[in-house]
């Protein structure tokens, strides 16, 4: 499984929305695994489980947006918790947009995970905002990168400000490093007792950086700012 989505699974703190590349099976596995997490239920009784929706589509139109939209705003039935698992060959420009508005502002409800096997089957408009879960992984942290990132977390806020300096200057790479650095936070968190000071501290960075990174998926959002945000309020962490 993609580090991300198995960081997520092993946390219980998920993104409201991913998108799942590559081989269509081994996404749809991935993605069930997340869902029976979500609902609190076994994988096997997904099929009938009535907060859990896995639609499959030649072509995402608008009339299936307004179908998805009109699911949404209903209530779960059994669970905290409605999980969308839809996979499209291609999408209408319209569809695409009225789409995006729901991610936009998703319900704190519903979780989406969109699977598709190649990036440019989704409009750039949906893919930037979700998380994108590669098949093969896409997060190699070497030892540079693991020394940078140990860098990162015990330095003081003005030496953060300068380490992160480049790393601010573009969404991408904004988004690169948060994805990153998530596994890294999620790595030690799985190491550390549930009531140590330094749990408590990995636990309020993790919210924080998942926190900054929706917004990085605003309207007009400012990299620099959100990273330098980021960078400011996360504890010391030795």
């Amino acid at each position: 499984m993609n580090p991300i989505l198995k960081a997520h699974c092993e946390t219980g703190r998920f993104s409201h929305g991913y998108l799942l590349l590559g081989d269509n099976e081994n996404s749809r596995l991935w993605a069930r695994k997340a869902a029976g997490i979500l609902l609190r239920c076994e994988e096997s009784s997904l099929g009938s489980h009535p907060d859990f929706y896995e639609i499959f589509f030649d072509t995402f139109n608008i009339d299936q947006s307004r179908d998805l939209r009109q699911k949404i705003m209903t209530r779960p039935i059994s669970a905290a918790k409605k999980v969308f698992l839809l996979g499209a060959g291609s999408f209408t420009d319209e569809a695409a947009i009225s789409f995006s508005r729901i991610l936009e502002e998703p319900p704190e409800t519903s979780h989406f995970f969109l699977i598709s096997p190649l990036a440019e089957n989704v409009p750039l408009v949906l893919r930037s905002r979700l998380v994108s879960i590669f098949e093969k992984g896409n997060f190699e942290l070497n030892i540079q990168k693991r020394d940078f990132y140990e860098k990162f977390f015990k330095a003081n806020p003005a030496e953060r400000l300068l380490l992160v300096k480049n790393t601010a200057s573009d969404k991408n790479i904004a988004l690169e490093f948060l994805n990153e650095l998530e596994i890294i936070l999620s790595e030690k968190i799985k190491k550390e007792q549930r009531q140590s000071d330094i749990f408590k501290n990995l636990l309020f960075s993790l919210e924080e950086l998942q926190k900054n990174r929706r917004f990085l998926f605003d309207r007009a959002p400012s990299p620099r700012m959100i990273i330098e945000h980021f960078a400011l309020t996360l504890p010391q962490l030795k």
